[in-house]
């Protein structure tokens, strides 16, 4: 295929590579629920039986999160509601804000929240809210977190760190363990690989974080293939009810599958969520051949038509054509399509029959 999803994905974060620091602005601390206040009575202790109770939900393809901005790059709640509305009616189980494809890297804080909360309103009960910290937020900063998080109605938060500065296993075992104490939900973990620096998470490390009863799952950037089938050996041997996804590719389930993958981050259906469940019906159900034809048809098309012209950011342009978003404005570091390149979104997706 002309482009692989790695190659795709690469241009969400790589602005914040050297540091993997966002914009901030106001400290989080001055606007979350103070500790000891807050969700305490509404979500009780969670025993750790049951924080891994949620890991038979988390079952099928994954949409991340979209912020839509509007022409100033103020964030726009009001576009982004209104197209995850149509992912979770499109009957997508799961969502996520993640780092990249949320541009957390490029929002402050209290834009986080804002999000956070504007997106629980549209998931409660419909489908399955992965919420996520930031990477650069100390522990306590990650603590209060959770506890807005399950106040807005989140059903996990993935704790992210920053793999960029290469921290060692213990370092994050040892920020996983701390931030996990009395979590109000479930949690799952990150890993990320950067070519030349980091190796991303060991399994040694990943043994590790099993024996945590909050981490249900992970999401893993550190490989589609290998690393996933390694990964998903390891959880298998352990007998640990959690649940590894990756990034965001249809093939990468294809081939996951056979290994015991269970759920999967799609790109794809951040434009055609109809078309991601289809493919996963049709692999559970033991038609392969038709998994595998969406993929060669629809994925590969995509990846080779969109992402040499700005990989998310055409996605972007995507959902203005789809009616959703307004404005296919980008928040700086993230160049924002120009008409021409916006044309190319527009004739693709009128040649595959999305508009």
């Amino acid at each position: 295929m002309g482009m692989t999803r790695r190659r795709f994905v690469s241009q969400m974060g790589m602005f914040a590579a050297a540091t993997g620091m966002p914009v901030n602005g106001r400290a989080i601390e001055d606007s979350l629920p103070r500790e000891g206040t807050g969700t305490s009575k509404k979500n009780e202790a969670v025993s750790s039986n049951d924080y891994r109770s949620v890991v038979d939900k988390i079952r099928g393809p994954l949409v991340p999160i979209v912020p839509a901005f509007d022409d100033d790059e103020r964030l726009d709640l009001e576009s982004t509601q209104r197209w995850l509305d149509w992912i979770v009616g499109s009957g997508i189980p799961l969502v996520w804000l993640t780092y990249g494809t949320s541009r957390y890297f490029a929002l402050s804080d209290e834009e986080v929240q804002a999000l956070t909360k504007a997106v629980a309103e549209v998931t409660r009960r419909r489908s399955l809210l992965i919420a996520a910290t930031n990477f650069h937020w100390p522990v306590h900063q990650s603590r209060r977190y959770l506890e807005f998080a399950a106040d807005c109605g989140a059903d996990v938060v993935a704790v992210q760190c920053n793999w960029h500065v290469n921290p060692s296993d213990d370092a994050v075992f040892e920020y996983y363990r701390r931030v996990a104490v009395d979590s109000p939900l479930p949690l799952f973990g990150y890993t990320l690989k950067v070519s030349g620096r980091t190796p991303g998470m060991s399994n040694a490390l990943l043994k590790r974080i099993l024996g945590l009863p909050q981490f249900v799952g992970m999401k893993n950037d550190s490989g589609d293939f290998y690393e996933h089938r390694s990964y998903l050996e390891t959880i298998r041997r352990t007998g640990a009810k959690f649940t590894p996804l990756t990034g965001g590719s249809l093939m990468s389930f294809l081939w996951g599958h056979d290994f015991g993958a269970q759920a999967f981050a799609t790109g794809y259906g951040i434009i055609d969520p109809a078309t991601a469940l289809a493919f996963y019906e049709h692999l559970i159900s033991g038609r392969r051949g038709k998994a595998l034809a969406i993929v060669q048809e629809r994925e590969e098309t995509l990846l080779a038509a969109l992402g040499k012209v700005g990989g998310w950011s055409a996605l972007r342009a995507g959902l203005v054509f789809k009616g959703f978003f307004a404005s296919r404005r980008e928040r700086f570091p993230v160049r924002t399509l120009t008409d021409d390149e916006a044309e190319i979104v527009r004739v693709y997706l009128r040649q595959q029959h999305l508009i």
